[in-house]
C-alpha cells in the first residue's frame, strides 16, 4: 500500500470523537497512565529513539482514531535543532523499527469490556522514496494515550519532557503535569479531596493536612520548581479552622537564563 493510499484511507475514515478528555478528571485520569505509559517505554530506548518518539507524539494528526505522522528526515534534524547533521533515512528506519519493537500489553474496554491489548506505539510505516518522505501510523489501541500526549507535548520540548521523566515522586510528576495543563491561568484552586485524587494518592491515605503537606505538597513544589519551567507558590484556604483548599499562584518561567531557585517560594501564604 503506498503512502498515499494509506492518507487517504487515513482521511476517509469517520472520527468517533470516543474520548471526551474536557473534564479535569479525565484528562488528568488518561494524562496519568499515558505518562505511566510513556515512562516505561522511555526508560527502556535509547536518545534517539526516545527523540523520534517524542516528535511522532507531538506531532501525529489526531483527528481520526488512527493518528499518523508525515515527515522527512530534514524535519526531524530542524526539530532538535541539529540542521547540519545527518541522521541519514536508514537510521531513521532502524529507529522506527527499535520503537516498534518495543511490544507492551494495555487494558483495553474498547469492545465494552475489558481486555487486554499487546501493542506498541507504531502499528505501520511508509517511505515515499520519490518525495523521501515517511508517514507513520501510530496504534489506534493507544488513541487516548496518544491524544493526552499530543496535546501536553504542544508546550514542552524534548529537554522539558525528559526533565518530566526524571521527577522524582510520582506526586511531582503528577502536579507537574497539572501545572503544565493549566500553566496559561494564574492560579488553581482545588479541594484537598480533590488534589489526593489528581495526585494519585492511595484511597485512605494522608487524610490528615499536615501528612499532605509534609509528603506531597512541599516536596513535589520543591521539585517542580527546580525544572526551571516553574515558580510555583500555594496558599491555604479554610473553614472554620480546618484546612479545606489550596491555591497553587502558577507563574511560568520565561527561557531567558532565569533559574527557579531565583523566584521559588514555596511557602508563601498561609500554611
Amino acid at each position: 500500500m503506498g503512502k498515499e493510499t494509506i492518507i487517504m484511507n487515513l482521511k476517509n475514515e469517520s472520527f468517533t470523537g470516543k474520548m471526551h478528555l474536557k473534564p479535569i478528571k479525565d484528562r488528568v485520569y488518561w494524562l496519568v497512565r499515558a505518562k505511566k505509559l510513556f515512562k516505561m517505554t522511555h526508560q527502556k530506548m535509547g536518545l534517539e529513539e526516545n527523540r523520534l518518539l517524542f516528535y511522532l507524539l507531538k506531532n501525529c494528526t489526531v483527528q481520526t482514531d488512527r493518528p499518523y505522522v508525515q515527515f522527512s528526515e530534514s524535519s526531524i534534524r530542524s526539530a532538535f535543532g541539529r540542521p547540519d547533521q545527518t541522521n541519514g533515512i536508514e537510521t531513521l528506519k532502524a529507529n522506527l523499527l527499535k520503537i516498534r519493537s518495543y511490544p507492551f500489553w494495555i487494558t483495553s474496554n474498547d469492545t465494552g469490556r475489558e481486555e487486554d491489548v499487546l501493542t506498541s506505539w507504531i502499528q505501520s510505516a511508509a517511505f515515499d522514496q520519490a518525495k523521501s518522505e515517511f508517514i507513520v501510523v501510530l496504534s489506534s489501541s493507544l488513541y487516548p494515550y496518544i491524544v493526552c500526549l499530543h496535546d501536553i507535548f504542544q508546550t514542552m520540548d524534548y529537554k522539558a519532557m525528559d526533565m518530566d521523566n526524571h521527577l522524582k515522586s510520582k506526586y511531582s510528576s503528577r502536579l507537574y503535569e497539572l501545572f503544565k495543563i493549566h500553566e496559561t491561568l494564574p492560579e488553581l484552586t482545588l479541594t484537598l479531596d480533590q488534589l489526593r485524587y489528581l495526585t494519585d494518592v492511595e484511597k485512605g491515605k494522608l487524610e490528615r493536612w499536615v501528612d499532605l503537606k509534609r509528603r506531597v505538597i512541599e516536596p513535589s513544589l520543591e521539585d517542580v520548581n527546580q525544572t526551571g519551567e516553574f515558580s510555583i507558590s500555594y496558599q491555604t484556604l479554610k473553614t472554620g479552622r480546618s484546612v479545606t483548599q489550596i491555591r497553587f499562584l502558577i507563574h511560568p518561567l520565561k527561557p531567558d537564563g532565569q533559574h527557579a531557585s531565583a523566584l521559588q517560594n514555596s511557602s508563601a501564604g498561609s500554611h
